[in-house]
This record gives structure tokens, sequence and C-alpha cells, in this order.
């Protein structure tokens, strides 16, 4: 039987609204694959989440909500306490500001790709799978994943592939939600590491999707088949966000340019 890592992560705003969604439309697809298991990396602000940019200031997370799904593992991280370990005030202070918002938004991305990386380290401790779902505990999943297609897209799991919403790519690749082999699950939970690289190889500010595919072609991950499945964001508020889905696109300048660059770095393109 198939083994199915489903690995949330983040901050728990809504699990209370959106864990329905992610049993019917997510978790029980994959059922018929096979043996799915969920883990999760929560962080937790002390003083509740301030993020002027998705009008959050000052709202608690939730956490009585996690019971409602059956986590294999769960991890719970200090968000201050890891702020400080990670130096964060010093390193952002030389690395323009993409979101122009104070660095508070490059910050949440230290931060969750800190959660990702927990929450596959937590999967990959506890068994080996055969596919790798990282899902967003704050969105609301509209559409039924078919995990059949999904596997056929990914092809062999001994591969190195990744498939990311066609949406909403904003010159790079949506980093809401993937559905990963083994191998690209490895590469996506240690883009962590790779922040400083991306700033240090292409001159940019740190933006999200961007950073994403930069990670992807660093790291010999195929990229170029895509899903369809959408989610709402919602925040700790129970308010739904506006969502538009755009199919934005990757930018061919980006992509050219990083291509260049993983070149002489001695990467194998995928």
């Amino acid at each position: 039987m198939k083994r199915v890592a489903v690995c949330l992560h983040g901050v728990n705003r809504s699990l209370s609204v959106t864990h329905r969604s992610i049993i019917d439309q997510v978790v029980a697809p994959w059922s018929e694959i096979g043996e799915v298991r969920l883990y999760g990396a929560f962080l937790q602000p002390r003083s509740g989440l301030n993020n002027p940019r998705s009008s959050e200031v000052g709202v608690a997370t939730e956490s009585e909500s996690l019971r409602l799904l059956p986590f294999e593992q769960i991890t719970l991280i200090d968000q201050d306490a890891f702020d400080v370990a990670a130096d964060l005030d010093r390193t952002l202070a030389i690395i323009p500001d993409y979101y122009k918002d104070g660095h508070s938004s490059t910050k949440n991305i230290f931060r969750s790709l800190h959660a990702l990386n927990k929450v596959h380290e937590l999967a990959t401790l506890d068994a080996d799978h055969d596919y790798v779902l990282f899902v967003r505990p704050d969105l609301f999943y509209i559409d039924r994943f078919d995990a059949f297609r999904m596997v056929r897209d990914l092809g062999d799991p001994r591969g190195c592939r990744a498939l990311t919403p066609l949406w909403q790519q904003w010159g790079g690749l949506n980093d809401r939600l993937a559905i990963c082999t083994p191998s690209a699950a490895a590469a996506f939970a240690k883009r962590f590491e790779q922040i400083l690289d991306f700033c240090a190889h292409t001159d940019e500010a740190i933006q999200a999707e961007r950073l994403l595919l930069w990670a992807c072609m660093r790291n010999g991950v195929a990229f170029d088949r895509f899903m369809t499945e959408r989610g709402i964001r919602v925040r700790a508020t129970g308010m739904f966000r506006e969502e538009q889905f755009q199919e934005r696109g990757i930018s061919s300048l980006s992509l050219e340019k990083y291509k260049r660059l993983a070149t002489q770095l001695g990467v194998n393109q995928a």
C-alpha cells in the first residue's frame, strides 16, 4: 500500500473553519491511493498575529481546533523564540523589503518555511512515504483533489517532481500548496536554508513565489506540471479572503535568469 504524508504548516488561524474541507477535499481522495498520515508544525506567536497586510493585528491563534484533525504528530513552535534564535531583525536589515511593509511579510516567509521544514522532519522520521503533500491549514479547499490524476502527473515516485497550483504564480511558483515525490519534498522543505542563497545569487529581494521557483531550479525539481484545485484563505477573524485565481504565469525572464545561474552553480536540471 502506498503511504501518503499530508503536512500542514504555518499558523493555525482557522482550522475550526477549514478542517472539514481538508478532510473531504484532500484526505478523502488521497485515501483512495493509500494510507494517509497527517503531520503538523504550527507557529505560536505569544502576542497573537500581527500582519497588517491581512488586517490581522493582535488576533489570537487557535489551539483547540487542532483536535479536529487526526494528526499522527504535531510540533508547536514558539514564534518569538524562533525570531530571536534566527536573529531576524539583523538578517533583514541588509535585505530589501519586497513587500514594503517593514519586513513583516518577509519575516512571515522565514517563519513559515521554518515550520514547513519542521513538519517535513516529523513526517520523514515517522515513516517512508511515496507522496508528500504540503498543505496550509488556513485554506478552505473548494475543489476535491484529483489524487489519481496527481499521481499520474508526478510519475515515478523515485523521481524529483512537484505539482504546484496553476493560479496566482506571480512570476514564480505558487507556494500555498504542493504535491511532491519524496526527493522533491526534501528540496521544498530545505528552502528555509536557501533563502539567503536566493538573495546572494539572484541579487533580488525575497518574494515567496520566485524563491520557490529558484529552489526548484537550484535543486533539480521538475515543476512543469500543475494542479488546478483551489483554496480560499480564511483569516483568523473568520473572514474569507476574496480570491480571483488569476493565472499570472511564470516570468520568462526569471526562468532564463535562474536557469543560467543554476547552470553556473553546477546544478543538474530536472
